[in-house]
């Protein structure tokens, strides 16, 4: 993949799709957060292959994320 489509990518991620923090006023932002980072879990092991593998979750730990959204939502 070239670079120019790599920072398009990262660029639309960014500006239309971001990251929910966890906010600690808000009872609910833990579970908006983690849906959040599983809707976005093409694109976070797409940059984690590239730029760090010692982040890259495992399928274990996607399994876990995810049933504990189901939980929590």
């Amino acid at each position: 993949m070239n670079k120019i489509k790599v920072f398009y990518i990262i660029f639309i991620i960014l500006v239309f799709y971001v990251m929910i923090r966890d906010v600690v006023t808000r009872w609910n932002s833990f579970w908006q957060a983690m849906d959040r980072f599983l809707e976005l879990r093409e694109a976070l092991e797409f940059f984690w292959l590239r730029y760090c593998k010692e982040f890259k979750l495992t399928e274990t730990e996607w399994t876990l994320l995810k049933e504990l959204c189901e939980v929590l939502g």
